[in-house]
């Protein structure tokens, strides 16, 4: 590793160290990865991060629940927001640009010849969503509202022999979803209201307004703090469920039935994970309702980025989520007595080592080394 990389460490080495903060800095000439109370860097680039232009990854500045927010997924995409959290009220606010070129390319044999037809699609869209919450004690009372417009323009050229066509054609749609919800401990009811245009080559169709509802039912009970068993159903075209049994210490085993995709999930896990995919199922089931989805939410992505990282399971413990179905495997294992920890998931099998302040780790399905600094003890 060139000794550039390395320099950003030494800045962080003269900050104090809080007793209760923690801070983790971890890189290589291609990977930036940054976690701290105040600020959150996730940047990577397979060209180098010298080359900003293909450089993917997201920025965070946040305290507490509140963030800011920006993310870039792509050359000329990108998504930025944030949110605040008052206790009383919350309130949010995301913008989504997205384009995407599609190019494809078929040969044909045929009795005049060969026959070439090249089709180039640029897919541009460009969403945005706020809205915010009143919260007291068990009860909340909640309004949002997200817009899309999506264009698309592409062309088809038809080559046969010296000959050729040129077919452009455009299209695209305008969508809004608003939702007005209303809850309370055992449950909540959502309304909402959708709207949808389509167009083609410049001609605006009639408008489709659509309205869906989300109605959740939950109860609690077991145990000393009467949560061993949590049953949540939900219903809005279908009636779907996620229940959630501890069978032992932090062992959750959720059962999960979504009947709009005719699907069970039976799924182990630890209790952080069990509540992480319990806040994914019910998402995925109101943007099922919704003609625009919710763009992002931070404070579920900030939850998953920290617990899918190694070095923020706490000593000598586990977090995982196993699909019994899918056989889908999520885990970290802290080894805290000899500093030895491990991660596995779809994305990355990696083995770290932590020792005092330095730490490093290699990732075996990406091949790739990193090394960085741990400062302050891991959560409990």
């Amino acid at each position: 590793m060139k000794l550039k990389y390395l320099l950003p460490f030494l800045f962080f080495l003269g900050i104090p160290r809080v007793s209760e903060a923690q801070f983790k800095a971890e890189a290589n000439p291609n990977y930036l990865d940054v976690k701290s109370a105040y600020a959150d860097i996730s940047l990577r680039n397979p060209f180098g991060l010298e080359n900003l232009v293909n450089t993917r990854g997201d920025i965070q500045l946040k305290y507490g629940n509140n963030a800011l927010y920006l993310v870039r997924n792509g050359l000329l995409n990108h998504t930025y927001g944030g949110n605040i959290d008052l206790g009383l009220i919350e309130f949010y606010h995301n913008r989504s640009e997205q384009s995407d070129r599609d190019e494809t390319r078929e040969v044909q044999d045929s009795p005049i010849g060969k026959i070439i037809t090249e089709t180039t699609i640029l897919d541009d869209s460009r969403s945005r969503d706020f809205g915010f919450a009143l919260n007291y004690r068990n009860f909340f009372a909640s309004y949002e509202s997200a817009t899309q417009e999506n264009k698309i323009d592409g062309s088809t050229l038809i080559t046969i022999g010296e000959d050729q066509d040129l077919v452009p054609f455009s299209s695209g749609f305008n969508s809004e979803s608003t939702v007005y919800g209303i809850g309370f401990r055992n449950g909540f009811f959502k309304f909402i209201q959708n709207r949808h245009q389509n167009r083609g080559d410049g001609e605006e169709q009639p408008e489709e307004r659509f309205n869906n509802y989300l109605i959740n039912a939950n109860y609690s009970f077991g145990g000393a703090e009467r949560e061993r068993v949590n049953l949540n159903v939900y219903y809005g075209e279908d009636i779907s469920g996620f229940f959630n049994f501890n069978l032992f210490r932090n062992i959750n085993l959720n059962l999960i039935y979504d009947r709009g995709e005719d699907d069970f999930t039976a799924n182990l896990s630890t209790h952080n994970y069990s509540r992480l995919n319990h806040r994914d199922f019910e998402r995925h089931l109101e943007n099922g309702l919704r003609a625009v989805s919710r763009i992002y939410d931070s404070n579920l992505e900030t939850t998953r980025r920290y617990l899918n990282d190694m070095f923020f399971t706490k000593p000598f413990s586990y977090d995982f989520s196993i699909s019994l179905n899918e056989g889908e495997v999520t885990a970290n294992l802290n080894l805290n007595l000899r500093n030895v920890l491990f991660h596995y998931s779809r994305e990355s099998q990696a083995i770290g080592l932590r020792y005092k302040f330095m730490i490093g780790e290699y990732d075996f399905r990406q091949d790739e080394a990193r090394f960085g600094v741990f400062f302050g003890r891991q959560r409990d």
